[in-house]
């Protein structure tokens, strides 16, 4: 229900504001967004992700196009996640083993 009201009150009132830089409001979606992203990573794999993703997605926003950014760091981030082997020790190789845990 608040994201509701909050988009109500957002699209009745964001007209009336001059310039949302001048008060630090464009910083507001991206912040809200990493604050998501960083209550997810949960592992090793995760953090590896999230890293690259960012740093390509920035260098290429800033070296190319925004737009390019996003798409890139969101394609390369889990591929490069998927060569860290997992800190999860159900995913480890023959952890389905029967007789793997009396090791």
């Amino acid at each position: 229900m608040p994201w509701i009201g909050a988009s109500i009150v957002g699209a009745t009132l964001a007209g009336n504001i001059p310039d949302p830089a001048r008060f630090g409001l464009d910083v507001i979606f991206p912040a809200a967004m990493a604050g998501l992203a960083v209550g997810l990573i949960t592992g090793r794999r995760e953090l590896v992700a999230a890293l690259t993703g960012s740093v390509v997605g920035v260098v290429t926003g800033l070296a190319w196009d925004p737009s390019a950014g996003i798409v890139v760091g969101g394609i390369l981030g889990p591929l490069v996640a998927f060569l860290v082997p997992s800190s999860d020790p159900a995913e480890a190789p023959g952890a389905d083993t029967p007789g793997a845990d009396a090791r």
